[in-house]
């Protein structure tokens, strides 16, 4: 979901670590590489609260859903049919219009 790009460094030898246990204990380490990461870039996008793509998107998830269970329901052969409360279930945060 993120990319970061990673840049090696050199370790000076008066670097340690310093690190202490859940129980307290507290010992020092040798650091034997170091890499410091940068700004992390999305590679996906990130849609906002209400936005005309966040929509967009629900809609075609409904329809997806709707599609699906109408197929399940034609294979078995019964009538595709799915009731308010089903889509209330599976999408609670569908706008009741």
């Amino acid at each position: 979901m993120y990319r970061a790009p990673i840049f090696p460094h050199k370790v000076a030898s008066t670097d340690y670590l310093l690190v202490r246990s859940a129980k307290g204990k507290i010992s020092i380490r040798r650091i034997d590489k170091i890499a410091v990461v940068g700004q992390q870039v999305p590679l996906m996008e990130v849609m906002s609260p209400g936005s005309k793509n966040l929509q967009n998107y629900n809609i075609n998830r409904l329809l997806v859903y709707v599609f699906r269970e109408f197929s399940a329901a034609g294979k078995r052969g019964l009538p595709p049919s799915i009731g308010v409360h089903e889509l209330s279930a599976q999408f609670p945060n569908l706008q009741k219009q």
